[in-house]
């Protein structure tokens, strides 16, 4: 299945400036660079053919966020919350999200390209085409979620945590899933490789002859 490209409404957007000690964030139609709302608490974030440079949000609070046709490039999410977060059609590249809070969130048509993102929450979302690139996903979290063709791709999933997760079709070929924790339970469509069957087959009480 196809994932969505973010459509930007114009090519050559205009730089703009946010408010930095403002609590309700929204942007429409353009450029924003090099600013940062580290360690705050924002009530209202709201983006629209947004293209996001370096933009800073370590430790802050999000009280709710919906970004649509958007791209974050070299931006900082680590040790956010984010609450009631929607995201469509969103690209997030070259970023930090490790440690971020994103219970319950939902996700469609997003790609996440080179990110670092240990110990990143996912818990209870819903995720339906998303993709995951070259991301270190280390003992992240995506316990409880709801995914319908998500792919990892040349991701570490190591000690990653995917108990009770709803899988209608996942991809995991290609990345690195020692000690994942999974319950056969959850599965629909799993697409792994050989050596990943090879690993899996005990979690699932599997013996493979010849």
């Amino acid at each position: 299945m196809e994932i969505k490209k973010p459509h930007l409404v114009k090519k050559n957007l205009k730089p703009k400036q946010i408010e930095k000690d403002s609590t309700l964030l929204g942007a429409d139609e353009a450029l924003l660079e090099n600013m940062s709302f580290e360690n705050v608490k924002i009530e209202e974030l709201n983006f629209s053919s947004v293209h996001a440079e370096s933009l800073l949000f370590g430790g802050s609070t999000l009280q709710e966020m919906y970004a649509v046709d958007s791209i974050f490039n070299r931006c900082d999410f680590s040790g956010t919350t984010l609450n009631q977060i929607t995201l469509e059609r969103v690209e997030i590249n070259n970023s930090r999200i490790q440690g971020i809070q994103c219970i319950e969130a939902r996700f469609k048509d997003i790609t996440i390209k080179n990110c670092k993102g240990v110990c990143a929450s996912f818990r209870f979302s819903k995720m339906k085409n998303v993709l995951f690139v070259d991301c270190d996903l280390t003992e992240s979290d995506f316990q409880g979620s709801d995914m319908d063709n998500v792919i990892f791709e040349n991701c570490n999933l190591h000690e990653v945590q995917f108990s009770s997760t709803k899988m209608k079709v996942v991809n995991l070929v290609g990345s690195k899933i020692e000690n994942i924790k999974i319950n056969k339970e959850a599965f629909g469509k799993v697409l792994v490789s050989q050596d990943q069957a090879l690993y899996l087959a005990p979690i699932f009480g599997l013996s493979i002859e010849g």
